[in-house]
């Protein structure tokens, strides 16, 4: 009997929060017939996000506190956070996507900005009438940076043969063949 209360208390407070079709949805997944795959569906959502946690302590924990970025390539970091980026805006206009998955994405967001400016450690100055945005100084770059900034460029040039005619090519199918909802 007391389970059956808390169970019309919270969908009486999830009505005042959620829309009626979603509603339905919730009452269809806690029925008898599907309760399980509702169970499962919070035990994968739960798992989700103690991972996603457990991964922004370990990347946080990398960068924090560490001044050599050797080994560490600056245009993957910045690529990483373009993608998430426009991944996120993409969730965001596309309508219907959970709370849940936009708070993720969105918190992965953050990290990659955050990373990206670990690594570019701007610096904002007054020039002559602007404000002025200036980046780390190449010629403070320890050995190991420097070999990892020529690896990276050898790298990027190699991926580029194969990525820029993918994307491109991409891009004029997708402007051709699918309706998006804003530019």
């Amino acid at each position: 009997d007391v389970l059956i209360r808390q169970i019309q208390l919270g969908m009486e407070t999830a009505s005042q929060i959620l829309s009626p079709t979603e509603l339905d949805e919730i009452r269809w997944l806690i029925s008898d017939d599907h309760i399980y795959r509702f169970l499962l569906t919070q035990v994968i959502g739960f798992v989700h996000i103690w991972l996603d946690y457990l991964a922004f302590r370990d990347e946080v924990g990398f960068y924090v506190g560490r001044t050599d970025l050797g080994g560490l390539s600056v245009s993957s970091v910045l690529l990483q956070f373009l993608c998430s980026l426009i991944i996120f805006l993409y969730l965001c206009d596309a309508g219907g996507t959970s709370y849940l998955i936009l708070g993720s994405v969105g918190s992965g967001v953050l990290v990659q900005g955050w990373k990206a400016t670990k690594v570019l450690q701007p610096k904002l100055h007054w020039g002559a009438r602007w404000p002025m945005v200036t980046f780390r100084d190449v010629s403070q770059l320890s050995d190991t940076e420097v070999k990892s900034k020529g690896y990276d460029r050898i790298a990027t040039n190699y991926l580029g043969l194969i990525l820029y005619p993918l994307c491109f090519g991409s891009a004029l199918y997708a402007r051709n063949h699918y309706t998006y909802k804003s530019y």
